[in-house]
């Protein structure tokens, strides 16, 4: 992709680079989704850490568990990448976008009650999980308890950190 193309979310313009990547995680065509993954992945010189600073973990994940290629330790890490201008930029691993091109979510900071609420309906989702026995495990909140890093605070009490 180009320094255009990441100005956005990768696979979202309009150029080839992003039609292909589109292409490339279509459930209706395998084989050429298989096609230009191959492509995409020889391009890079078959090394799993180029192909991901190329097409970005969330295009490359599929196609390196698919293959059994290792997962390099650096996809999760940010890397620069030339802009239109030659200039370094950082790349958000997962998107391919450009930190700086990235729109902030204006998502409310959530209220001591909304928390409260959410962490209740967590809870009980971990009940039920537990009780079909599909999967083993266990509640965190439960687990921190049995290992003695479970303290419960008045709500007048007040921490002091360094």
């Amino acid at each position: 992709p180009t320094a255009e193309d990441r100005q956005g979310v990768l696979g979202r313009s309009n150029s080839l680079p992003s039609h292909l990547l589109k292409n490339s995680t279509n459930p209706t065509a395998p084989a050429l989704r298989d096609a230009i993954s191959h492509l995409l992945f020889d391009v890079s010189d078959k090394d799993a850490s180029k192909f991901v600073e190329n097409v970005g973990y969330g295009f490359a994940s599929g196609f390196l568990f698919q293959n059994n290629v290792p997962v390099p330790a650096s996809s999760a890490a940010t890397f620069r990448k030339g802009d239109c201008f030659g200039a370094q930029k950082l790349v958000n691993p997962i998107t391919g976008q450009f930190l700086d091109r990235e729109k902030i979510a204006d998502v409310p900071e959530m209220t001591d009650e909304e928390k409260e609420r959410e962490a209740e309906r967590l809870f009980v989702l971990f009940e039920r999980l537990k009780k079909t026995g599909v999967v083993n495990i266990q509640n965190p909140v439960e687990k921190a308890v049995q290992e003695g890093r479970f303290e419960e605070l008045s709500d007048d009490c007040v921490e002091e950190l360094d």
